[in-house]
């Protein structure tokens, strides 16, 4: 009998410290650093889809803030002249780096919560990092209607890795080869009650640029906040199971952002990461149908089943081609399984 085992690190995330300098509010009111970060967070948080930050390492390490989910470690630089580096937690050696906006020389400050701000970081313009366990949110807080309308994020990219602007909004980075290196989630802006501001991306070389229209939209209660939104991982972890009479199961636990990223091309994308994390842990038989029943997972199961826990994929299925496939409700062939919806 085969023995088909992996794993995959995960990194734990620790206390947070809060520093810098006096700073002041955006009516110029002195305050202590902790103050006007918990300014800037709750702003942020009052409108952005909930989600639990992981807070920076004690202490800064060389002028930086290190924060590490289970899937990403993010470290943010001192203040904004410098870049935001985000890397998988297991291959920490493929990094993309994203500059942050504005020319002033805004100081990290941390809130309480464990956002990492960047007061007057631009023309009436606070910034907010908040690494989550599987992503990192990069918010642009406008506070009135001086501030610009464009906000520029210089992103470093692996070497002949590029950036499309994708249909649904949204900004695929991917290698030389195809696969997905990560994504920027579709954009949003919100004002201070919640009205949604017309915003879009744009790719300019090397750059992503947000346009947030609060100078043309009527009845703004500011701050404005938009929220680019990077992932890096579709696939959280994966582990083998044997089905005596039957044979192994590949039990994959995709990460929020391929559950919510829907389509044939992020299907693709998905298990092209999965492939390439696994292949020299045991997915290397019966290709065509694990590869069906994972864009099977994606295109349907995670609409009918969302918070399935596992994708299952059976490697003794016949290769029946996708639409069958689906047809079996992404179980085809003999197994004695019921469907996945």
């Amino acid at each position: 009998m085969r023995v088909k085992t992996l794993s995959r690190p995960v990194a734990v995330a620790v206390a947070l410290v809060m520093y810098a300098g006096g700073t002041a509010l955006a009516d110029g009111t002195p305050t202590d650093p902790p103050a006007a970060a918990d300014t800037i967070a709750q702003q942020v948080n009052n409108v952005a889809p909930p989600a639990d930050v992981v807070p920076p390492a004690e202490g800064k390490d060389g002028g930086t803030l290190t924060a590490s989910g289970s899937d990403i470690k993010v470290t943010a630089p001192a203040d904004n002249s410098g870049a935001v580096q985000v890397a998988p937690a297991d291959s920490p050696g493929d990094t993309i780096g994203i500059g942050l906006p504005g020319s002033g020389s805004g100081d990290a400050a941390v809130a309480s919560d464990g956002t990492i701000t960047y007061q007057n970081a631009a023309p009436a313009t606070d910034l907010a990092v908040q690494p989550l366990d599987q992503s990192v949110r990069l918010e642009t807080v406008v506070r009135d209607g001086t501030a610009p309308t464009r906000y520029t994020y210089p992103v470093s990219l692996p070497a002949g890795a590029s950036m499309a602007v994708q249909d649904d909004g949204s900004v695929l980075i991917s290698g030389t080869d195809g696969t997905s290196l990560g994504a920027f989630a579709a954009p949003w802006a919100k004002d201070a009650n919640g009205k949604d501001i017309p915003t879009r991306y744009e790719v300019q070389g090397d750059s992503l640029v947000q346009v947030i229209d609060h100078t043309t939209t009527a009845d703004i209660a500011y701050p404005v906040v938009a929220d680019p939104w990077l992932w890096r991982d579709l696939i959280h972890s994966a582990s083998w199971t044997y089905h005596s009479g039957y044979g192994w199961t590949l039990k994959v636990q995709p990460t929020d952002w391929q559950r919510f990223w829907n389509g044939y091309a992020p299907a693709q994308a998905g298990w092209n990461e999965l492939y390439a994390k696994y292949r020299n842990h045991g997915l290397n038989t019966n290709l065509g149908s694990m590869k069906n029943q994972y864009l099977c997972h994606v295109l349907i199961v995670s609409w009918y089943s969302p918070n399935k826990a596992t994708w299952d994929l059976d490697e003794w299925r016949p290769d029946v081609g996708l639409t069958d496939t689906i047809n079996h409700k992404c179980n085809p062939g003999p197994g004695g399984f019921p469907g996945e919806w």
